[in-house]
């Protein structure tokens, strides 16, 4: 009696037992799942803050219910200063980072909306242009910085100088003319977006030939895309950027720099030209970090972001 006693308790514990060896294989496989998932959130975290941080240094400063100067239309590129296989391949390359924008294709004999210059006097060209060639100028008003601010940075030797131009719209086009007179207007303003925005016309980057340090026409090429196409800042302190980008160019050095477009300088564009016309400023940033979320996923990466040493 005591036997079968003792085999029934027996029995009873390895019952208990089997399942409790079970639960215990399931919670670390739980454990395992949700560590993987907390690090993939920390993760996409992470690459959230570092791309706020990143483009708040990079990115000309405006006002949150200000919208991003950007092109609207198709870019018509003109490169003067190299040689003409050279210039094509500048221009190519340009435009083909615009279509992955979804700006579509120039038409044949456009007018051109995108200048790229190299050349050996970066005062005397801009002295030249301002006489004879306005157009590629512009006029305050429809500028994006003072004639002042140009004129410096060409006396100070900068290594590359740019500017646009820009009008108002609405979705009914233009909304001033050359002489700042109403031609259309819109009241369609929403909490999220402006009722006007300011589309660019007119891209303008001017490099100095004597201070291109080896760069290759391929890094030149995407160097002046981010110009045309995005508002970098005048001036970024690269020593607190944790992102590799294009930009840093000159400041790093052609053979330390990128070679090309890095995934942020791509999610920057992506998400800037996702948003509709009159998007706020503040919606940049998101909008940044899904544009690298979808990268990820494209290329099936883990969207680990790969900061600079």
């Amino acid at each position: 009696m005591r036997a079968a006693a003792l085999g029934i308790l027996a029995l009873a514990a390895a019952v208990l037992t089997h399942p409790a060896a079970l639960s215990a294989r399931d919670q670390a496989g739980r454990l395992e799942q949700d560590s993987t998932e907390i690090e993939v959130l920390s993760q996409r975290e992470m690459a959230r803050q570092v791309f706020k941080d990143n483009l708040r240094q990079m990115t000309e400063r405006l006002s949150v219910v200000e919208s991003m100067p950007r092109f609207f239309q198709p870019l018509c590129i003109e490169v003067a200063g190299l040689e003409p296989e050279q210039a094509r391949f500048v221009a190519d390359r340009i435009l083909a980072t615009s279509l992955e924008l979804g700006l579509g294709e120039p038409r044949a004999g456009c007018r051109a909306n995108a200048v790229v210059i190299v050349v050996d006097d970066p005062e005397g060209m801009y002295k030249r242009l301002v006489s004879k060639r306005l157009d590629l100028v512009g006029v305050l008003p429809f500028r994006d910085v003072h004639t002042r601010r140009i004129e410096s940075e060409v006396r100070g030797k900068r290594p590359v100088v740019w500017w646009s131009v820009l009008a108002t719209a609405n979705a009914q086009g233009v909304t001033f003319n050359d002489l700042g007179l109403v031609v259309s207007q819109s009241t369609a303003a929403s909490r999220t977006a402006s009722s006007t925005y300011r589309p660019k016309t007119l891209s303008v980057v001017m490099y100095d030939a004597n201070q291109l340090g080896g760069a290759t026409l391929g890094q030149i090429a995407d160097h002046a895309a981010l110009h045309i196409l995005g508002m970098p800042r005048r001036q970024i302190d690269f020593g607190g950027i944790g992102l590799p980008s294009m930009l840093s160019l000159f400041a790093d050095g052609p053979d330390v720099a990128p070679q090309a477009l890095t995934d942020f300088d791509r999610a920057y564009l992506q998400g800037l030209y996702s948003l509709g016309p009159g998007a706020f400023q503040v919606r940049v940033p998101r909008a940044v970090v899904a544009a690298y979320a979808a990268q990820c996923e494209a290329d099936q990466s883990d969207c680990r972001i790969k900061l600079q040493n």
